[in-house]
């Protein structure tokens, strides 16, 4: 189950990308019910999970070949800040 559900977080950050350039998902960002995104990925939280996966190392502690595959998808490990140091 822990494969599928980094499947699907996988597949919509790679699409996120394709839509907006980068991976700096925004915490609160859930994919929409769009025809842009693949039908699995609609609803996920990807803010979320994203947030999970620097915080906590969720799908990657246990598992460093996704990390590389993060990695090579351009994942940012560490959330950018603007200037006055906030998260975006």
């Amino acid at each position: 189950a822990n494969d599928l559900r980094y499947k699907r977080v996988f597949d919509a950050l790679k699409k996120y990308k394709e839509l907006y350039g980068d991976l700096l998902v925004p915490q609160p960002f859930t994919v929409p019910d769009s025809e842009d995104w693949p039908e699995e990925v609609r609803g996920l939280r990807l803010g979320a999970r994203v947030n999970a996966i620097r915080s906590q190392g969720t799908f990657v502690k246990s598992n460093p070949a996704r990390r590389d595959e993060l990695d090579e998808l351009g994942f940012v490990w560490e959330p950018p800040t603007n200037a006055e140091g906030k998260k975006r």
